[in-house]
């Protein structure tokens, strides 16, 4: 079982169906609360899951935001990406346990 955790954080091998789902469910509910819990803990400020579509609030301006603004975005930035590269590294097993191009791997970032 440890052995599979380590094998998904890597770019070879495959993965099937159910493990991806299983994979991608659970990691998005570990994000969903190591945010709440960052944002609540550290920032005081809430979280919800329509935060992500908003993560600054809906009146932020790119060349307006407040100083605590950018620390806060910047660390929902860091504990981030380790969940980007989980993801991208097993879209691309599954894809490759799929026989489908490995270029499709650029849909998990951009959609």
């Amino acid at each position: 079982m440890a052995n599979r955790f380590v094998e998904m954080w890597r770019w070879q091998g495959t993965i099937d169906r159910k493990t991806y789902a299983v994979a991608g469910c659970s990691a998005f509910v570990l994000k969903y609360f190591l945010d709440k819990f960052v944002a609540f803990a550290v920032f005081g400020r809430s979280w919800f899951l329509w935060s992500y579509w908003e993560p600054l609030g809906p009146d932020a301006r790119v060349n307006a935001i407040h100083p605590d603004t950018q620390v806060f975005a910047g660390t929902l930035l860091v504990l981030a990406l380790p969940f980007i590269w989980l993801g991208a590294t097993l879209t691309v097993q599954r894809l490759r346990d799929a026989g489908k191009p490995l270029w499709l791997a650029v849909f998990f970032l951009f959609r």
